[in-house]
């Protein structure tokens, strides 16, 4: 099935150059990756939760150097012109870059599937700020919907990551019930994100409260197919498409 967007984890864990360890554990989620169909798109727009400003790169280039992970560089195509565009529409700057990981591990996963693409990213802030300014996910949304067809929108991010005793963040109780809810209203409508967005960053200790609220809000009122969903270190990496219209 051709889709229009999909929910992309950007854990680096589950590269193979940073934990080898990690290639079965990895394995349902890049054959979901894999199954994507981006049909006639042209280009393809990537949002993360990470950057150190809101923008939009100025170029698809970066490395996992953060991580201590050296000599793993990669660059992908850039959609130059219709960065531009999008930056004007959203009312964002243009970074200089490079990207930061919450790019990187989705299209080191192989998401992009070639196309020249838009890495967009969203300041990084403790608490509740990490969903970005108000209305920004929301601003982000109606710029890439100005694409149109010609554009796929994923959002980078996981769930909640609070899910067990060895998860990064521990003491939230109600972290599985809030999962599982966001899961269950996401299946029968993306616009759910919207709200569950604010569950899943207080209640699961998410960071990627920004990049699933924009999805929520490209895709509101449009049905979600799960296609690989797991916890294996006390966090929920999702992968998630919509379908085109």
């Amino acid at each position: 099935m051709t889709v229009a967007g999909a929910v992309v984890p950007h854990a680096p864990v589950l590269l193979a150059e940073v934990n080898p360890r990690a290639v079965e554990v990895a394995r349902p989620y890049l054959a979901a990756i894999g199954s994507l169909d981006w049909g006639s798109a042209e280009v393809c727009v990537v949002v993360s939760p990470h950057g150190s400003r809101t923008g939009v790169y100025q170029r698809v280039a970066g490395s996992l150097d953060e991580f201590g992970v050296r000599d793993m560089d990669g660059e992908w195509p850039t959609a130059t012109e219709e960065l531009a565009g999008l930056a004007r529409s959203w009312g964002s700057d243009v970074l200089e870059g490079p990207i930061d990981h919450g790019v990187f591990v989705p299209l080191a996963l192989g998401c992009a599937h070639g196309l020249p693409v838009i890495a967009v990213t969203l300041a990084e802030r403790p608490g509740p700020a990490n969903k970005g300014p108000p209305g920004c996910a929301e601003k982000l949304a109606h710029a890439v919907s100005s694409l149109g067809e010609r554009a796929v929108f994923i959002a980078s991010g996981h769930m909640s990551a609070a899910l067990s005793p060895k998860a990064p963040v521990t003491g939230l109780t109600h972290a599985r019930d809030t999962e599982k809810e966001a899961l269950e209203s996401l299946r029968d409508d993306a616009g759910s994100l919207c709200t569950s967005a604010d569950k899943l960053l207080t209640l699961g200790g998410t960071c990627s409260a920004g990049s699933l609220a924009a999805f929520g809000h490209r895709f509101r009122g449009r049905t979600t197919d799960v296609l690989a969903y797991g916890c294996p270190f006390g966090v929920g990496y999702l992968v998630a498409s919509v379908g085109a219209s």
